[in-house]
């Protein structure tokens, strides 16, 4: 650990660190049935340092409201150029493309 606020949005094993409901459960929220509000999960993407999602995955509902000014594409070799386009619009200023 080094001190670095790690969240992984989308689906994720419940139990990881990094998961939606260990964020969660570490803020005090509870994860009923239905899971917690938006306004938790909001709360928690707040805190978080750093949020990873897949390029698809960056255009969810829950992350409309947030803009992400500094972006990393893993595997950009393997990414559909227009699928690119989703992560890039959530007001990066500096992106950095991984890949072979």
């Amino acid at each position: 650990n080094l001190g670095v606020n790690v969240l992984r949005v989308g689906i994720c094993d419940a139990e990881l660190p990094f998961s939606m409901e260990s964020h969660l459960e570490y803020y005090g929220y509870e994860c009923g049935r239905k899971g917690a509000g938006k306004g938790a999960q909001n709360d928690v993407i707040r805190h978080a340092d750093v949020v990873c999602a897949t390029v698809i995955g960056s255009g969810m509902g829950l992350l409309k409201t947030f803009d992400f000014p500094f972006v990393i594409v893993d595997e950009a070799a393997q990414v559909i150029e227009p699928a690119v386009l989703i992560p890039l619009a959530k007001g990066s200023v500096q992106a950095v493309m991984v890949g072979d």
